[in-house]
């Protein structure tokens, strides 16, 4: 009887072990999915995103041969980080038969590409057949790396003062715009102040109502090119942004590759939010990730923090962010984060 009470116990506990484990991975599998969907559309980044998955097995089992596939998809597309993974699996034998030449073709294509990790492994192949380089190359080189780090340290402290200069300037004349409209706002009539009637601010409104608002500012929101002045928008529909429906309430979007320099850090990276959570007043909630694909030393520093939290740490940076959007105002967008406050305009 007691043995026969031992086994339920266990059975009980292996099944709500099962139980558990599918839940945690229910989430990594959905993501999983909606990045298939931009990756069969074409999109280089996602096939990139789906291939690492396979790789890791994130989101689905671990399949070192669908993974090379989707490199390969995405390497034919000139993307230089799936055309360096290329490179490691065929010197390595991942998925497919080993073959150095293939691999050194890949690298090469990479580094053809802008990758930096492919420049520096092709020079470390390089450094191995010329062990018999003498002293004069080696100072040769030095002084040409240091006539160029002081160069570049020259023309990175030219932009910084111009682009800080500019930001001064917008700062001013942002400033005097506002003074200009609160001074206007202070003389001018009362009936002219009021945007709405009474009666329609405090209206109720149906589900039916509701649900029609939140779907006409989620339109909105995907229908246009979102900026700053002249800055395409990070995390929102942009020329930055490559954006579609994942659902009826849901917005996803995936960045090209960009840079950008955090203290003594130059940081290229890439970018995926989820815009979802959206109310009949126009607000709706941003989460995001950044991608960290690659980390480069600089002598001049800049900004030692990012304002949407970009950190100097490589791959995926969790836990997820997220910031508080209103788009009531079809010509102005403002988003908050960490209460910092963001203006967009289409």
């Amino acid at each position: 009887m007691r043995l026969r009470l031992v086994r339920i116990l266990l059975l009980q506990l292996f099944l709500f072990g099962c139980g558990f484990a599918v839940t945690v991975n229910a989430e990594e599998f959905n993501q999983f999915k909606l990045d298939m969907m931009l990756a069969k559309r074409g999109d280089p980044v996602a096939q990139f995103y789906i291939a690492g998955n396979y790789e890791e097995g994130r989101g689905v089992g671990k399949d070192l041969r669908k993974a090379f596939e989707w490199y390969k998809t995405a390497a034919n597309k000139r993307h230089s980080g799936a055309q360096f993974k290329l490179g490691e699996f065929y010197e390595n034998g991942w998925g497919v038969k080993a073959d150095k030449e293939k691999a050194l073709f890949w690298y090469k294509k990479a580094e053809q590409n802008g990758s930096r990790l492919a420049k520096d492994y092709l020079n470390k192949i390089e450094a191995g057949k010329q062990v018999q380089e003498n002293a004069r190359a080696k100072k040769e080189l030095e002084r040409k790396r240091r006539l160029a780090n002081e160069k570049a340290k020259k023309e990175k402290q030219r932009h910084l003062m111009a682009a800080r200069a500019k930001r001064e300037k917008q700062i001013q004349q942002a400033k005097a715009r506002e003074n200009a409209r609160h001074k206007k706002a202070l003389t001018a009539k009362p009936p002219a102040r009021v945007a709405l009637p009474v009666s329609s601010k405090n209206k109720k409104l149906s589900v039916q109502e509701k649900t029609a608002a939140r779907a006409k500012y989620m339109q909105i929101l995907l229908n246009n090119k979102w900026h700053n002045k002249t800055v395409a928008a990070d995390l929102l529909p942009s020329e930055l942004n490559n954006c579609l429906k994942s659902s009826d309430r849901e917005l996803v979007c995936f960045s090209r590759e960009q840079q950008a320099v955090i203290g003594h850090s130059q940081l290229t990276f890439t970018s995926k939010s989820v815009i979802n959570n959206f109310k009949y007043n126009g607000d709706f909630r941003v989460r995001y990730y950044f991608n960290v694909l690659n980390m480069r030393n600089i002598s001049a520093p800049d900004e030692v923090q990012d304002p949407l939290g970009l950190r100097v740490e490589k791959g995926w940076q969790e836990p997820e962010q997220h910031m508080q959007c209103n788009i009531s105002n079809r010509k102005k967008l403002k988003c908050v984060h960490k209460g910092k406050n963001f203006y967009f305009q289409p």
